[in-house]
């Protein structure tokens, strides 16, 4: 760069031809004009190549004797210098946009690939025109007709948003003009021996079910009757018992509760029996009340519970137990709850059948449980020691316990304790 601060007029007999020939190291004198830019005081003038120079220093100093006194610079800046740096410029911009759409389009694959391998995985599935659980969905249970959209009965008519008649039992009306009844089973039939009050017939229920109502006295024996929920295809799911609230012995109505607990993965619709209970075994004697109710699944899991099995072991070596599985609602006191189902000791037919049994006193409750340091440490009510003797059994017990605490990883070590009391707890 050449800096020409005050330039005399006399230099007018110069071309700016040749003033720059003469501004230029000797290396670059071998470019040609054109391949320059002059910048006089803040003006840059063009290249030869695009203006060409019509003027010398004579002419520019005669325009304007100031000018000719004023800053000259003259800059050499190469015109491919600026080609290379436009066409660098793009490749990289190209290169960083052609980056940026391989990343969008490895993102949009993977999550398609994703949901993919989700889609059916935890979704609410239409299996026989009925919306069954696969995995843990997180929504609820689709308020839209799964599988045909025919109407063929009071639930899809009510789905379908038709007008309901408040009637008992209600009845649906299609645009159409067919009407179409609730199912509220037998009810009406057996409202003379027994009444429920709770669930009610098409309610929605989900595990612990509370039961009440009312029911002769001759529909109990002993003050009691057992219940039943069955499937649509009549397989046990559950049962308990219902037990009278006052004096049964009698021909008038008996109130009586229930408590009934069901695996929480279930859904669809099911039926509730409320069976007569008939001590004789004869057929005539026989009478039930058929309630048809649905089933909301619940987000669970499994756990296991572990029991003495007779077949398994059967030599009884007391402290050998074996597993089984349980579907609970999924918590983070899965210890305590997998605990609690060793507590209710209750087995399907399958499971007696095969020899599982318990040696746990029924009705025993957890006062307190802790985990620290892998140490499980569970206190019980005095119901865990009641009538129990026998060095065989009190092992026994502690294995059940120990064994259902231990498959958890966070648990090494089991401390049992009775109304807070460690020493001398089952002793034989």
């Amino acid at each position: 760069m050449v800096d020409l601060a005050i330039m005399p007029c006399r230099l007018e007999s110069f071309s700016v031809k040749k003033l720059i020939s003469s501004a230029v190291p000797s290396t670059a004198k071998t470019i040609k004009p054109k391949q320059w830019a002059i910048q006089v005081g803040s003006t840059l003038m063009p290249r030869r190549d695009l203006i060409k120079w019509p003027f010398s220093v004579k002419t520019f100093c005669k325009v304007s004797t100031l000018a000719c006194r004023s800053l000259i610079k003259i800059v050499i800046v190469p015109r491919y210098f600026f080609i290379l740096l436009y066409y660098t410029s793009m490749i990289k911009f190209w290169n960083m946009v052609r980056r940026i759409l391989i990343l969008i389009t490895a993102i949009v694959v993977l999550a398609g690939f994703l949901f993919l391998l989700r889609s059916d995985e935890d979704n609410w599935l239409c299996v026989n025109g009925q919306w069954t659980k696969h995995g843990n969905p997180s929504s609820a249970q689709p308020e839209k007709l799964c599988g045909s959209s025919a109407i063929n009965d009071f639930q899809s008519c009510a789905m379908a948003g038709n007008a309901i008649l408040e009637s008992y039992p209600r009845q649906c009306k299609t645009s159409d003009g067919k009407t179409f009844v609730e199912d509220i089973g037998n009810e009406l039939v057996k409202s003379d021996l027994i009444r429920i009050d709770q669930p009610r017939p098409g309610q929605v229920i989900s595990s612990p079910l509370e039961i009440t109502g009312q029911a002769r006295g001759t529909w109990f024996f002993e003050a009691s009757f057992p219940i039943l929920l069955l499937d649509k295809n009549g397989r046990t799911i559950s049962q308990t018992i219902a037990q009278a609230q006052s004096g049964w012995m009698t021909e008038e109505f008996v109130p009586f509760k229930a408590k009934l607990e069901f695996p929480t993965n279930l859904s669809g619709r099911v039926k509730l029996i409320f069976k007569k209970d008939n001590p004789s075994g004869l057929p005539q004697n026989d009478d039930q009340l058929e309630m048809p109710v649905s089933l909301q699944g619940m987000e669970s899991i499994k756990v296991k519970v572990f029991f003495n099995n007779s077949q398994l072991d059967p030599e009884f070596s007391c402290n050998k137990v074996f597993p089984v599985e349980r579907i609970v609602p999924k918590t983070e006191a899965v210890a305590r709850a997998a605990l609690e189902e060793l507590l209710k000791g209750q087995l399907t037919n399958e499971e007696e059948v095969s020899g599982f049994f318990t040696s746990i006193n029924p009705n025993v409750k957890i006062q307190k449980l802790t985990i620290v340091d892998n140490v499980a440490k569970v206190d019980f009510d005095k119901q865990l020691e009641f009538q129990v003797g026998g060095s065989c059994r009190v092992s026994a017990i502690h294995a059940q316990i120990e064994q259902t605490l231990k498959q958890f990883s966070t648990v090494k070590e089991v401390v049992i304790s009775v109304d807070g009391r460690i020493e001398d707890v089952l002793q034989p």
